[in-house]
């Protein structure tokens, strides 16, 4: 397992997590709420009460904590709402799947709600059936088994953290669970709107502009390390390749953030400008967050670069497409807006 755990591969997001056996000691459906044991003041309990305690650390990492149990998902509802011992709780939750569909496909849809892939995606169960039939199903999710030997859960707990990135913290990683959570609303209000113009009108969207901001070094740098769908070159950036943009008399890095009625989205779109000769300038790089996808942003993002290189005495706007193998969706995102 230790071999699993230091394996590289895609940057991790989102922690995926059983409950019986897994998040407290016991089966909920056959203890009850009462049977169940997370308590710091109990042998076996305490163990479970240091688990959720590390897991929870992960959210002001950015991680995104979610469950998915064979369970009621009014019982699940219960032991949130009213267990005394829970470490992790609704505030710490981005997603709550409790049924009795196969698990595979239950991250599948999770995956789909939260708009990330499921090579993001860290699975923890204590069943060998369900470890099993996750790797075959969906062999791209990390799927981690409990120790059999419950001592060694603490342990194992603090080396499924060194799976998750680990930086400098940024505004956005703190208040990424309540991003996602406002998603998850924004989503089903649009299932029940008449159209999705009407749904968009609805949101009373705001979007802000910021130019060469020092502010925002980190985050720009780590958007360039982490979009993938809507990243029209996937070049990778550090923050010093960001600053050389901000230091640059010709040079300009623009990004936004967005907000609506349901909150804040963060610093979501953000593009690099050059000016390799007089009165030419040049995209370098265009990516938008896959949290505000389907929003129209980009439209509007757009226009503001374009009005932006015009002020520097632009005559012409080159811009490039690099095909990856997750930003198909954006192969004619410049046709669209009448590049030749």
């Amino acid at each position: 397992c230790m071999n699993i755990l230091k394996t590289k591969g895609n940057i991790k997001k989102v922690l995926v997590l059983d409950c019986d056996n897994t998040l407290w000691k016991g089966v909920l459906g056959e203890d009850g709420i009462n049977g169940i044991d997370m308590s710091s003041n109990s042998p076996s309990g305490s163990v479970f009460n240091e688990v959720q305690l590390i897991f929870k650390s992960l959210k002001k990492k950015g991680i995104l904590i979610c469950l998915c149990t064979k369970n009621n998902n009014e019982d699940i509802e219960a032991v949130i709402d009213n267990h005394p011992d829970l470490i992790i709780n609704s505030e710490d939750l981005v997603y709550i799947s409790a049924n009795w569909e196969p698990k595979p496909d239950n991250l599948i849809k999770m995956s789909k709600s939260l708009n990330l892939g499921l090579d993001s995606f860290v699975f923890i169960d204590d069943s060998d059936f369900e470890i099993g039939l996750m790797r075959e199903k969906l062999p791209e999710v990390t799927s981690l088994k409990v120790p059999e030997k419950i001592s060694d859960y603490p342990s194992f707990a603090l080396n499924v953290g060194t799976i998750f990135e680990s930086h400098k913290l940024t505004e956005e990683d703190e208040n990424r669970t309540a991003m996602y959570k406002s998603q998850i609303l924004r989503d089903n209000e649009l299932k029940n709107s008449v159209s999705l113009d009407t749904y968009l009108k609805s949101l009373n969207m705001c979007l802000y502009f910021y130019l060469d901001s020092e502010k925002y070094l980190n985050r720009l740098s780590k958007m360039t390390q982490k979009t993938n769908q809507f990243n029209l070159t996937t070049i990778r950036m550090t923050e010093s390749d960001v600053q050389k943009y901000i230091n640059s008399s010709s040079d300009f890095v623009i990004c936004s953030s967005l907000t609506d009625r349901f909150g804040d989205s963060g610093v979501t779109a953000a593009c690099f400008i050059s000016f390799k000769e007089e009165k030419i300038a040049n995209i370098d790089n265009l990516l938008l967050s896959c949290r505000v996808l389907g929003r129209n942003v980009e439209f509007s993002f757009l226009e503001q670069i374009i009005k932006e290189v015009s002020k520097r005495g632009a005559v012409k706007l080159l811009a490039k497409y690099i095909p990856s193998s997750k930003n198909k969706q954006v192969s004619n995102f410049y046709e669209n807006f009448n590049f030749e």
